[in-house]
């Protein structure tokens, strides 16, 4: 029997409530003022939810959590594509990724970070990279900035979190960049932008497929993104911003590299605020990379074709056991 799909009618409101954060009493009212989600109804009118209503769910309440109103959030829906799915993983109450997510929140919570460590090395023994990102770290990460904006978690918290994932994330970068000389790829976030660790992913996502890339970090200057530009000449240079004051930095960035003389690298960017309001696109020199870090690599691998140092397919867990995932 063939495994239920992304759009199987599987998964009971109770359940969707219970894996995106979202309440039964706010998924139905959702549903009568906005006609979303939409389930399926089983024998005796239950509500049936697929795997992809709980991807989506998990969109709009990140989108929500930053602000964007409900309203304007579900009527994005009608103009985006549907989300690519955070992880491969399926969502069950008893899947690798729910358990291990939980573990990992309550260590980072806990300031625990041997513990934290230990969990995404289990993790990282059982699942591919990519999976691990999207889904482990960045919901764990998204609930507790969730939770610092309720003043349920401190400051310290969600630094020690941020500063942990950053470190782990960097140290599988570094390992899948050995023997990387001159970058194909560029990326950066633009003056005022620190929110970096999407980027970050992104970086890693590409290195693993093989490409070249020279990752910038946050909040860097455009003249001095220029400068290397001039220097090393990149194919492709790859900015992310989260606001509306650091898109309109992106955008000086990116036209200030237009300027430049040839050879001229390609320009494409992302990040949420580009996710949230998408007529900044409109405003924004380049190619737009998509909703996420999986979309992303599809625009790169369209921008830059072949050029790859090797055309390997990313690891899963039990490759990445190879090198020294503690650092």
């Amino acid at each position: 029997m063939d495994a239920p799909g992304p759009d199987t009618p599987l998964y009971s409101v109770a359940a969707v409530a219970r894996h995106t954060g979202v309440p039964a009493v706010t998924l139905r009212a959702w549903e009568r003022r906005y006609g979303f989600p939409r389930p399926s109804r089983a024998s005796g009118g239950r509500r049936l939810y697929t795997q992809r209503d709980i991807w989506t769910v998990r969109a709009l309440r990140q989108q929500t959590d930053q602000g964007v109103p409900i309203s304007r959030a579900i009527a994005l829906l009608g103009d985006e594509s549907s989300p690519a799915p955070p992880a491969a993983e399926p969502v069950s109450a008893g899947s690798p990724l729910a358990t291990l997510g939980n573990q990992l929140l309550v260590a980072l919570l806990d300031l625990a970070a041997g513990r934290a460590e230990s969990v995404l090395s289990e993790a990282l023994s059982q699942l591919s990279v990519e999976d691990v990102c999207l889904g482990l770290l960045q919901p764990a990460l998204n609930e507790i900035g969730r939770r610092w904006h309720a003043g349920e978690a401190s400051v310290a918290q969600e630094h020690f979190a941020t500063g942990l994932v950053r470190a782990r994330l960097s140290s599988l970068l570094q390992h899948a960049l050995i023997g990387v000389d001159q970058p194909a790829i560029l990326a950066a976030c633009p003056p005022g932008e620190w929110h970096e660790l999407g980027l970050l992913m992104l970086c890693l996502f590409l290195a693993r497929r093989g490409y070249s890339v020279g990752y910038l970090g946050a909040n860097l200057p455009g003249r001095e993104l220029a400068r290397l530009v001039t220097q090393s000449t990149p194919r492709l240079v790859l900015l992310s911003a989260q606001t509306d004051e650091t898109a309109e930095a992106l955008g000086d960035t990116l036209r200030g590299l237009r300027r430049l003389p040839p050879p001229r690298p390609e320009l494409a960017y992302g990040g949420w605020i580009f996710n949230a309001r998408p007529e900044l696109r409109d405003q924004t020199p380049g190619v737009y990379l998509g909703p996420d870090a999986r979309a992303a690599v599809v625009t790169v691998a369209q921008l830059l074709g072949g050029d790859q140092r090797t055309a390997r397919p990313p690891r899963r867990l039990g490759e990445a056991r190879k090198v020294d995932m503690h650092k």
